[in-house]
């Protein structure tokens, strides 16, 4: 989820009344200018070293600009100034936030309260990292009083929502994250969040439409266009999954999940060649990642490249030995190759990992009927109409060689269509994408 903890660190000044370069500087930084503020603050600062709103304001500034350590400094050269400034402790503790230093944010945003109690932002802002400090009560608690001092307040609903969305409570975080969009239409962060709850409760074109507007309002915010991507591949509209996630990489072009997912897309797309051009690209930012490994080793495998493949499902297991899935994705490229007894232990040991791994489990029933293979052939029996009785795919070809049972056998088909041939309309999105 896309989490808000917004700044107030607007371009404000204390004190007394401006002087006109310190007010043109606002000026600048007000209207986004902030090269131009930067310099003005600075120019300000060479004239009058002490002067607590160009110190305070220039490291607001840096803090916009991603310059976290350096915004710290500033502010704390402003409160040694000024030490009863509110906004400033508030915004010093964004900064720290930020380089996580959380305990001593907590403490910054405790400051901002004991000067100005009734300091909103400082009580939301607060609020958040208490939640991120695992401190979930507090924090809430902490957010509606914010939400008490100003009731209108949509980041304080936003963070709201997210804090109650932890907590299972899925119907609540959508009514607040309406609320927060209702006061700030333009609220990119909560459509996108509002489309991950939306996906939880079930309703799934809904949550589609507000991935959508999210991606529309911050076409350049790579995280929130990949999750409209992704769920435009869940409801199977490759094509334009396929062109939401280039649009991603556009900004961010070394992100290994996109490039993973850009290359799932067009392997469903039957694309492989592309596909693992996209892998590939995916590894070379990311090599420590076993995923891009175990997606890389089933483009290759599509290409009929299976020592490469299996290699590449070699070095995915290297780096996450119990992954279940991509053992049983090796079983299925060493049966291909005619290495049954490989192909045998490898199902065996996925679904070792995974007892829910039906797939594995049916693959292995079959290989060990091939080889002849019938030590604990009644386990296996059991395992198997045990996995199709709590509802796991097990294929249905396999449960036909194991049991002369209809119902069995019906129960089998029914489990294996909705896992894997369900209408789009009640597809599980999941921006994962795992393969």
């Amino acid at each position: 989820m896309v989490a808000s903890g917004r700044s107030n660190g607007g371009a404000k000044h204390a004190g007394g009344p401006p002087s006109p370069a310190l007010k043109s500087a606002v000026g600048l930084h007000s209207a986004g200018r902030l090269a131009e503020a930067e310099t003005a603050y600075r120019e300000i600062l060479l004239a009058e070293p002490a002067q607590f709103d160009a110190l305070h304001l220039l490291g607001v500034l840096q803090a916009q600009k991603g310059a976290h350590e350096e915004s710290v400094r500033l502010i704390g050269e402003a409160l040694a100034l000024n030490a009863q400034s509110a906004p400033a402790w508030n915004n010093y503790a964004n900064a720290l936030r930020q380089l996580q230093r959380l305990d001593e944010a907590i403490a910054a945003y405790d400051r901002a309260i004991e000067i100005s109690p009734d300091h909103v932002e400082a009580h939301n802002n607060r609020g958040i990292v208490l939640v991120e400090s695992g401190r979930i009560a507090e924090g809430l608690a902490g957010i509606e009083h914010a939400l008490r001092l100003k009731p209108d307040h949509a980041s304080a609903f936003f963070n709201r929502a997210n804090v109650v969305q932890k907590m299972g409570q899925s119907v609540d975080a959508l009514a607040d994250f309406d609320r927060a969009i209702a006061l700030r239409p333009d609220y990119a962060e909560a459509y996108n969040n509002r489309g991950t709850v939306l996906r939880s409760l079930g309703r799934f074109d809904e949550a589609l439409l507000s991935y959508a507007r999210a991606a529309q309002l911050r076409p350049y915010d790579a995280a929130i266009v990949f999750n409209h991507a992704a769920a435009l591949h869940d409801s199977g509209r490759l094509e334009e999954a396929l062109s939401s996630y280039e649009q991603a990489l556009t900004f961010a072009p070394h992100e290994s999940r996109i490039l993973r997912a850009r290359g799932n897309a067009l392997y469903d797309l039957r694309r492989f060649t592309e596909a693992l051009n996209s892998y590939d690209r995916a590894n070379a930012y990311d090599p420590a990642d076993a995923e891009n490994h175990n997606v890389r080793a089933n483009a290759l495998k599509a290409l009929n490249r299976y020592d490469e493949a299996l290699a590449a499902y070699d070095q995915s297991l290297a780096l996450q030995p119990a992954n279940a899935k991509v053992h049983h994705n090796r079983g299925i490229l060493l049966e291909n190759i005619g290495q049954v007894v490989d192909a045998l232990a490898a199902c065996d040991t996925a679904v070792l990992i995974d007892p829910n791994s039906a797939e594995a489990l049916g693959q292995a029933f079959l290989l060990a009927n091939t080889l002849c293979n019938w030590h604990d052939l009644d386990a296996r029996r059991e395992a198997m109409q045990r996995a199709v009785r709590d509802g796991l795919p097990v294929p249905p070809y396999a449960v036909m060689t194991m049991a002369d049972d209809p119902a069995l056998q019906a129960q089998a088909a029914a489990n294996y269509v909705a896992a894997y041939f369900p209408d789009r309309k009640s597809t599980r999105l999941n921006s994962s994408h795992g393969y």
